[in-house]
C-alpha cells in the first residue's frame, strides 16, 4: 500500500576485516493507502461487451482493503485473458489512479483496450521428427478458422505435453499481414499458430538376470515403445523366467481408434506360478474399448478370457490344504466396466495430478465362464 515509497542510493561500506561489505539501502515509505473505488472502463466505441459488474467480481483489488500492486498485476492478466478468450488476441489492460493523501485512499481504474477480433489462419507443427502431425493436432482444443482463444491454446499446450512424448511443447502466435489473407476484411486481424515440440526417447529395452535363494535363477526382459511408429500407440513385449515363475506378455494400446476419441487395447499373456503347495498355469487375454470425454475422463469396457490349470504339490511336493480350496481349473469369461479420472500432467512420467479408477467385473456361466464372481476395484494414485 505504500504508493509513494522511495528508495535512496545504496551505501556500500567495507568491514574492518577487509573481507566483507555492508550494503545499506535507505527506504522512505511515505503514506500507506487503502483502496477506494475500483472501476473498469474502455475507450472502445463498441463498449465493454461484458457487464462491468461481472468483470468486477473477477478482481482481487477490493474497496476497503490495503492497496496491493500484486493484485493489480493479477487483475490485468485476468481481464486481458477474459477478452483474449473471445477472440481479442491483442487486448491490453492499462490503469490510472487518483490518490487522496489526506484520507490515504486511492481510487483505481482499469482501462481495457480490446483491439480487433482475431482469427486463426494456419496452425503449423514444428520439431516432430518422428511423431506424425495428427498425433499432435488431435490434442489441440482450437482449430484453423476459429476465433483466437488464449485459454484453449494454453490447454492445448498442456494436452500435448501430457502425451509424454515431448520434453517441451510450446504454442506461439505470429501476426499475419492482411494482404496475405484471401478475405476482404477491415475490422478483424489474423494470426498463425506455431506448435513447437521437442521430442524425447519413448522406447525402453530392459534385460536382467539374477539369483536368489527362493527363485534360484531369474531372467527377465522387456521391450516397450510409446508413440510406436510415431502414431501415438503403445506396444510392449515382456518375458520373465525363474524356477518359480514364467511370464510372457504382449500388450498394445491405441488411444485414438481410427482418429476418434475411442480407445482400443489388448493384452495376451501366459503365466506359470509355483507356490508353496500348489501351482497355477494361466493363458488368456483382455480386449478393451473405451471413450474419452471432457478431456480428463475415460469410460471403458473390458472382456477377459482366461484358461487356468491348478496342480497340487507346488514347491514342497505335497499339500495340507483340502483339495476343494485349490482346484480352480477352468475357463474364466468376464466383463468389466471401468471409469477413470486422469489429471496427470504427463502420462509417462507424471510429477503431479491424480489417476483414479473404479471398476466392476462380472464373471458368469451366462457368458461362458466356469467361474462365477462379482468384483469391485477402487484404485487411486496421487503424484507429487
Amino acid at each position: 500500500g505504500y504508493l509513494d515509497v522511495k528508495l535512496g542510493d545504496p551505501v556500500v561500506e567495507l568491514a574492518p576485516n577487509m573481507r566483507e561489505v555492508a550494503l545499506t539501502i535507505p527506504v522512505e515509505e511515505g503514506l500507506q493507502f487503502t483502496v477506494g473505488k475500483v472501476t473498469i472502463i474502455t475507450p472502445d466505441d463498441d463498449g465493454m461487451i461484458f457487464e462491468a459488474e461481472d468483470l468486477a467480481k473477477l478482481l482481487r483489488l477490493r474497496e476497503g482493503e490495503t492497496f496491493n500492486m500484486e493484485h493489480v498485476q493479477v487483475d490485468n492478466d485476468v481481464l486481458s485473458t477474459k477478452y483474449m478468450d473471445i477472440g481479442y488476441a491483442n487486448a491490453s489492460v492499462g490503469s490510472r489512479n487518483k490518490m487522496d493523501r489526506e484520507r490515504r485512499i486511492v481510487d483505481f481504474t482499469y482501462v481495457v483496450q480490446k483491439g480487433n477480433p482475431t482469427f486463426i489462419r494456419n496452425i503449423e507443427i514444428a520439431g516432430n521428427g518422428t511423431t506424425r502431425d495428427k498425433v499432435i493436432r488431435r490434442e489441440l482444443k482450437i482449430a484453423e478458422g476459429d476465433l483466437f482463444n488464449h485459454s484453449l491454446i494454453r490447454r492445448s499446450e498442456a494436452s500435448i505435453f501430457r502425451l509424454g512424448y515431448f520434453k517441451e511443447a510450446k504454442i506461439t502466435r505470429r501476426p499475419v499481414d492482411r494482404s496475405r489473407v484471401a478475405m476482404d476484411v477491415t475490422d478483424a486481424d489474423f494470426v498463425d499458430l506455431l506448435v513447437t515440440v521437442e521430442e524425447q526417447d519413448t522406447g525402453a529395452l530392459q534385460v536382467g538376470a539374477g539369483f536368489s535363494s527362493l527363485e534360484s535363477f531369474i531372467f527377465q526382459g522387456r521391450l516397450s515403445k510409446n508413440n510406436f511408429l510415431g502414431r501415438g500407440q503403445t506396444f510392449s513385449l515382456q518375458a520373465m523366467i525363474s524356477s518359480l515363475r514364467q511370464i510372457y506378455m504382449v500388450s498394445f494400446v491405441e488411444p485414438h481408434f481410427f482418429d476418434t476419441n475411442w480407445t482400443f487395447s489388448f493384452d495376451l499373456y501366459n503365466m506359470l506360478t509355483v507356490f508353496e503347495e500348489f501351482s497355477t498355469d494361466s493363458i488368456g487375454g483382455n480386449l478393451s474399448f473405451g471413450y474419452r470425454f471432457l478431456e480428463d475422463y475415460l469410460v471403458f469396457g473390458t472382456y477377459k478370457l482366461e484358461d487356468k490349470t491348478t496342480d497340487l504339490g507346488g514347491r514342497t511336493g505335497f499339500t495340507t490344504v483340502p483339495i476343494e480350496r485349490y482346484k480352480l481349473d477352468g475357463l474364466t469369461s468376464s466383463l468389466k466396466l471401468s471409469f477413470a479420472w486422469d489429471t496427470r500432467n504427463n502420462r509417462l512420467v507424471p510429477t503431479k495430478g491424480w489417476y483414479n479408477t473404479v471398476s466392476y467385473e462380472w464373471a458368469s456361466p451366462y457368458i461362458g465362464s466356469e467361474t462365477d464372481y462379482h468384483r469391485v476395484i477402487l484404485n487411486s494414485r496421487w503424484y507429487v
